[in-house]
């Protein structure tokens, strides 16, 4: 739950940009180490990749173009992983939410 607030924030709140790509940068770098040592899903490393292109775009760091061009794939692709790891048990119906919810962030903001 905490992380879902932290990507809301992220998309919502500019003041904390610089914050953000830092925070995000540094979550997807322990994520990838996680997952080339086997503690993490392709889901996990999905979800800190749409933290940081949220976080990016949020900061002005890329293009409107940039972000969409981005986050929109990324989005689909941590929605994918949730909704197969709640087919065999590992997630429940608040990650569905969630990752439905920031999809529809994302989608909103790139139209």
């Amino acid at each position: 739950m905490k992380l879902f607030a932290a990507l809301l924030l992220l998309a919502s709140a500019p003041s904390f940009a610089a914050d953000g790509v830092s925070i995000a940068r540094d979550s997807l770098e322990g994520t990838l180490g996680k997952f080339t040592r086997g503690e993490a899903t392709s889901t996990d490393v999905s979800r800190d990749e749409l933290a940081l292109t949220l976080a990016l775009g949020n900061a002005g760091a890329i293009s409107k173009v940039q972000y969409c061009e981005a986050a929109l794939p990324q989005a689909e692709a941590y929605l994918l992983g949730v909704r197969e790891e709640a087919r065999v048990g590992a997630a429940n119906v608040r990650a569905k939410t969630n990752a439905l919810t920031l999809r529809e962030i994302v989608r909103s903001s790139c139209r």
